[in-house]
């Protein structure tokens, strides 16, 4: 019985696949889908120097954490995307990048209560819960020094929520 090897000996061996070129690692877009140009290169969304948050947070909500720490007040979504976008935290914009701030910022805080890493001690303001780690309350805060840092959400008034009640 012949072996396998010496059958294989006359002919030549088959080429090898070529081996695909590794792939860039994924970088998330402003809606957590991977961002891709013509030419196949993947990019990000958020500005240099600013690390997306730990356990994934967005663009939006990296930005704004980046924006809060430099400038150690309360501010409304509008002013943080207009600080971000100045200091180029934010690369790409949409129409409406300001309402895109806001929507991540408020689900945030609505979501996540006390483990946001955003605190709303006022209607339309927004700062960071570690400042009341460190008994930091800036100017504006109106809201109790209780650790939560949240002012009342209001009550939704349509038609369609009184019809469920």
């Amino acid at each position: 019985m012949r072996s396998r090897s010496r059958l294989r000996a006359g002919k030549p061996a088959p080429a090898p696949a070529p081996e695909p070129e590794p792939a860039p690692p994924p970088v998330a877009a402003a809606n957590g889908e991977q961002a891709q140009l013509d030419g196949g290169e993947k990019r990000t969304c958020l500005g240099g120097g600013i690390q997306p948050l730990l356990g994934g947070g967005g663009i939006f909500k990296s930005a704004a954490v980046a924006v809060l720490r430099q400038e150690r007040k309360l501010m409304t979504t509008g002013e943080i995307t207009k600080v971000a976008l100045e200091r180029d935290l934010i690369k790409c914009q949409g129409k409406t990048p300001e309402a895109t701030m806001a929507s991540a910022l408020y689900t945030d805080v609505k979501r996540k209560l006390t483990k946001s890493v955003f605190t709303r001690p006022q209607e339309g303001l927004f700062g960071l819960r570690e400042w009341m780690a460190e008994g930091f309350y800036p100017e504006g805060w109106v809201g109790p020094k209780d650790g939560e840092g949240l002012a009342p959400f209001k009550k939704r008034n349509s038609p369609m929520s009184a019809a469920h009640r």
